[in-house]
């Protein structure tokens, strides 16, 4: 999330940001801008329906709540278990402690607030700090519009020929 605050922040304010360092990521998620309104459609009636939701899950072990995360088919065991070490916390009980996250359920929440696919280029192509943006080889998820942010970077320091290089941006 750190990359995706970091360019909104870089954009906005420009003449106050020096240097932006970000790994794997160029901004926020974006959509086709046609799904604005369906977009604020589910945020508002997510937000809406967030206090007739259950209680977080309470779980009578860390590796419960590892196996309840994966299970959700979006990471391995392997994951699920890395995250739920630092992401869980015990609920005292009257007879037995359990284990809970410890993150806002609300944070599961659509978020109408999103940005479209051209707002975000117009934001990076705002930024006028140093910027170096290390990005992994292989991209899963949201690295379809990855190539069209860097270009957006233009010709600033840290993009050489629309890839972003670590010597250019600091000098090294």
């Amino acid at each position: 999330m750190g990359g995706e605050i970091g360019l909104l922040v870089t954009g906005c304010f420009p003449d106050r940001v020096k240097t932006f360092i970000s790994v794997d990521i160029l901004g926020p998620g974006s959509f086709r801008e046609e799904l604005q309104p369906d977009n604020l459609h589910k945020g508002i009636i997510d937000r809406l329906a967030f206090p007739k939701r259950s209680p977080k899950p309470l779980y009578q072990s860390i590796e419960d709540a590892a196996v309840a995360r994966a299970s959700t088919g979006e990471i391995s065991l392997e994951a699920a278990r890395i995250l739920t070490d630092r992401g869980v916390v015990l609920v005292p009980g009257d007879d037995v402690d359990r284990w809970t996250w410890r993150t806002d359920q609300k944070l599961r929440n659509f978020d109408p607030g999103t940005y479209s696919n051209d707002a975000v280029l117009e934001m990076i192509r705002r930024v006028k700090a140093k910027i170096l943006v290390v990005l992994a080889p292989t991209r899963t998820g949201s690295g379809e519009n990855i190539e069209k942010r860097v270009a957006a970077l233009g010709n600033k320091d840290g993009v050489e020929d629309g890839k972003c290089t670590a010597s250019s941006a600091f000098g090294a």
